[in-house]
């Protein structure tokens, strides 16, 4: 799988030792903290698919702010930037471009991924099947076309933060959420056809996000009984400029939708939209200008029409509402 080599210096007792004698290369496995000191570019096949693994609980590797570049990762290949497993690997200060994932985190968790720089993934940017993952401070860049999403989190407890997260296209999510107990804040999310963030976890916080010319901003709820966002927090987001709707809910309960700004979405603001979604509380947002002939800033489908229905909608800020009792 060689084609550049990168020499390595690894860390012991706060000495620097230079390995000289053995470069890092394009499908090793990286087992102790590992600093970068050139580009690394690397050919994906069907028999090498991965071209760095870091591994834990020792293996870390700061990027040292070069690239790695994959060579010949496209649609019919599955070729991963880096890999890491194990226990509390590391991974910072770097880019990666042009692999079909950017970066995957499997093992047992409790990785961090932060500083880095990844474009051009035809597949999900990063992908996380772990728990108490921490993703921070990464700037995301999807391609055109894309079938993958900006994060795509299936497991439990972890956290995304302080990202910068635009692109992907046609149909892709800028954070797509399966796992229960994630936070989700402070991230710049934006040019996404799918939706900005769609939670189908429970006990999931989302908060203090921009999200900005994507499809449906915050989608909360998939619509059935395995993708729902029970017993969540959406808070004190800025939801502007999408095609569809802000905060669309739908079959989700118990869920609280507040301090949230949602303005200027084609489609509606906030919308209960599915008639099992009950017990919901709706409080104190910004909701304007978001109508047209056929959306409201405010909607509850799941009303019989004079706010005795089963959600809490209270002290919001709006222009139009359907029923127009709500408040």
């Amino acid at each position: 799988m060689k084609i550049h080599h990168v020499y390595a210096t690894t860390i012991f007792l706060g000495f620097f030792i230079p390995l000289f004698a053995k470069a890092v290369e394009c499908g090793d496995t990286i087992t102790a903290p590992t600093t970068l000191t050139e580009e690394l570019i690397c050919e994906v096949t069907d028999a090498d698919q991965v071209v760095l693994t870091v591994e834990g609980p020792s293996g870390s590797l700061d990027m040292n702010g070069y690239r790695i570049t994959c060579v010949g990762a496209d649609s019919s290949q599955s070729g991963t930037g880096i890999l890491l497993s194990g226990t509390s690997a590391q991974l910072y200060n770097g880019m990666i471009f042009a692999c079909t994932k950017g970066i995957v985190a499997k093992g047992n968790g409790s990785h961090s991924i932060y500083s880095m720089m990844i474009e051009d993934s035809y597949d999900d940017i990063i992908y996380i099947e772990t728990n108490h993952t921490v993703v921070k401070d990464n700037t995301l860049i999807g391609s055109v076309p894309s079938t993958g999403d900006g994060i795509d989190i299936q497991e439990d407890f972890n956290t995304v933060t302080q990202n910068f997260i635009a692109g992907g296209l046609p149909d892709s999510d800028g954070i797509k959420l399966n796992g229960v107990f994630n936070n989700i804040s402070h991230n710049d999310i934006s040019g996404y056809l799918g939706e900005g963030i769609e939670v189908n976890g429970q006990f999931t916080n989302v908060f203090s996000n921009t999200i900005s010319t994507v499809s449906n901003g915050i989608a909360v709820g998939g619509g059935n009984e395995d993708d729902n966002a029970d017993f969540s927090i959406i808070s004190q987001n800025h939801i502007t400029s999408n095609f569809n709707w802000g905060i669309p809910v739908r079959q989700t309960s118990n869920t609280v939708i507040t301090q949230n700004t949602v303005e200027k979405n084609s489609g509606g603001g906030i919308g209960i939209l599915d008639d099992n979604s009950e017990l919901n509380k709706i409080i104190d947002n910004i909701s304007q200008d978001n109508s047209d002939l056929n959306s409201f800033d405010l909607e509850d489908e799941s009303d019989p029409g004079d706010c005795t229905g089963p959600n809490t909608w209270r002290l919001n800020t709006f222009d139009t509402a359907n029923p127009s009792c709500l408040k």
